[in-house]
């Protein structure tokens, strides 16, 4: 189950690595964007409240220099210097003329003004729509050359006003002036510009003034103005900056620039939010599209874990448990496209396994029929000549041979009888293989025999009875047909990672024809045409040590034939099967 996660995981974690490289670049290109967004909008707000205040300055400007204009008329002039004895059609002319010329000023110009021009010494004033009631005491009037602000609560209307004395030392004393001329605009003219200018955008703007007074189209009822007002008090530093600023909630980009002409700050505030509604929403969009991709692809890759993964990987299991022999292995149903492949795979490894049992149990039912064969062929002719060598040696009086042959005839029996054992050691054999030649000299008296054997392989584990039919095959065969001193040489040894047991004589030996004929028999089924000591030594060699082992027929340095049995030493076999076993293991899909 572990691994199964983990193979899943595998999958969803490539997935994830392979959406990294969009989500990185894409959340790259959106902080360009929205950088690139908010710089742009700033340097818009900026550039229309540069534009703006230069409008409301060109108009305040503009009210200056024509009342300075005016100051120099030929009529003003004339009224500046007007007795206050003149007669009464002259001084009406005079006012008719200055009054058309005044309100010609009035509705010239896009702000709505008044002018009213103050004769000091004449106790005389004119007015662009309106006449005063009575000359002003200007004792107690307070002359502003540059543009001074009166709210409502002052004056009932919010105004702005200036004056131009003449002349201008006569400021502080302007009873003493020659002519005063008084320039007046309402405040209502720059916050019907501002309705315009803000109408364009979710923000807004207003005039702001250092004594905490403002201007905007709402009057003092809005509320975000009043939230600005605490902060932007404590900000303002300079003539134009910026800042960020959280009201209600939503973050405002405010931005400030001094007008020196009315002395007034306007301060220009833009909801950054809602100005970036459309990134977010799209960023937004973005990330659910890629949420959404994922979970596709997740569980896209669950049903394919669960439908095809999964059923291969049971699939290779039970190919490799079939491998190594667990013939009992049954897939569990499935309700796919490989539910097809599951079924014929269990009724493959259900025929395997009953062709398995049927042919390995009449192996072993072979195999335990010939080695009674071979005991049942061998015991009975050898017994009988060993019986009648010590009848005829008791006859005569040789008891020295007589107790020699029935201690390895005993010894002999005593190994060859103990079926209940099918593994022996080496030495073990070779200790049989001496009572049988001991035995075999003891009858023929003609008989030299040698052993080689390796010492490390004396306690070499192989089957019982191996090396006997071989050795009894050079004696009935090779040896005592032939006349003269008989002679058996067997070696043991490990050469290029195989055991080398080996069986010289001297006997007659065979042709390569006949060596050929033997060979082939040794592949055929057992019959009777063909003795049953060498091919059941090839068969039971081959069962038990695989396909590389076998026997391989010589000529015999000695004259006779060389029987070379070999198998792979224990060490390759274990290498081997090492290979085969990480040949079995499949790799994660």
């Amino acid at each position: 189950m572990e691994r199964r996660i983990s193979i899943f995981m595998k999958i969803n974690i490539l997935i994830f690595l392979m959406m990294i490289p969009i989500l990185t670049s894409y959340s790259y290109s959106n902080r360009i964007s929205e950088a690139v967004v908010k710089h742009e909008v700033q340097e818009y707000i900026a550039s229309n409240a540069h534009f703006f205040l230069n409008q409301v300055d060109a108009q305040a400007d503009q009210l200056s220099t024509y009342a300075i204009t005016l100051s120099r008329d030929p009529d003003i002039l004339e009224f500046r210097d007007m007795a206050e004895d003149l007669n009464a059609y002259n001084s009406i002319k005079m006012r008719t003329s200055i009054e058309e010329k005044l309100q010609l000023l009035a509705i010239s110009g896009i702000w709505k003004n008044t002018v009213t021009i103050l004769s000091p010494p004449a106790k005389q004033a004119v007015a662009s729509f309106s006449e005063y009631q009575s000359f002003p005491d200007l004792s107690h009037t307070e002359m502003w050359r540059s543009w001074h602000y009166e709210s409502a609560e002052e004056s009932g209307t919010s105004t702005f006003i200036k004056y131009i004395v003449d002349p201008v030392t006569a400021v502080e004393q302007p009873q003493n002036a020659r002519l005063i001329l008084e320039i007046k605009f309402p405040g209502d003219n720059i916050a019907s510009m501002l309705d315009n200018y803000t109408s364009s955008n979710n923000g807004g703007a207003f005039l702001y003034h250092s004594s905490n007074q403002t201007i905007n189209k709402n009057g003092n009822e809005d509320p975000r103005i009043q939230s600005l007002l605490p902060e932007i008090s404590k900000r303002i530093q300079g003539n134009e900056d910026h800042f960020t600023s959280r009201i209600d909630g939503n973050l405002y980009w405010v931005h400030y620039i001094y007008s020196d002409t009315l002395g007034w700050y306007l301060v220009d505030y833009v909801p950054f939010e809602e100005i970036l509604t459309p990134i977010s929403k799209s960023r937004m969009w973005f990330y659910a599209s890629i949420l959404s991709i994922f979970l596709c692809c997740f569980f896209a890759s669950l049903l394919l874990y669960r439908n095809v993964q999964v059923p291969i990987k049971e699939l290779i299991r039970g190919m490799q448990r079939i491998h190594i022999g667990d013939y009992s292995t049954r897939l569990r149903q499935v309700r796919n496209e490989f539910s097809f492949l599951f079924v014929r795979f269990n009724k493959m490894a259900e025929q395997i396994e009953e062709l398995i049992v049927n042919v390995y149990q009449e192996k072993l039912q072979t195999k335990e029929a010939v080695l009674k064969q071979l005991q049942a062929q061998i015991n009975p002719h050898f017994l009988y000549n060993c019986l009648y060598f010590i009848k005829n040696k008791a006859s005569v009086g040789d008891t020295k041979s007589v107790i020699a042959m029935a201690l390895d005839l005993g010894d002999y029996y005593r190994y060859s009888t103990r079926m209940e054992q099918g593994k022996t050691t080496l030495n073990d054999e070779v200790s049989l293989i001496r009572n049988y030649l001991n035995i075999q000299n003891l009858r023929m008296n003609r008989l030299r025999y040698q052993f080689d054997i390796d010492e490390q392989l004396g306690d070499m584990q192989m089957p019982r009875l191996l090396l006997q039919p071989i050795v009894e095959n050079a004696m009935e065969h090779g040896i005592e047909p032939k006349p003269g001193l008989g002679e058996i040489h067997i070696t043991a040894g490990i050469r290029a990672g195989f055991i080398h047991i080996e069986v010289d004589d001297n006997g007659n030996g065979l042709s390569h024809p006949e060596k050929e004929a033997l060979r082939n028999a040794w592949m055929l089924p057992e019959s009777e045409e063909h003795g049953v000591g060498l091919w059941n030594v090839y068969q039971r060699v081959k069962q038990t040590y695989g396909k590389e082992a076998g026997l391989q027929l010589e000529e015999s340095h000695l004259g006779g034939l060389k029987v070379i049995l070999k198998w792979p030493s224990r060490e390759l076999q274990l290498n081997r099967i090492a290979e085969e076993h990480d040949d079995v293991q499949s790799p994660d899909c």
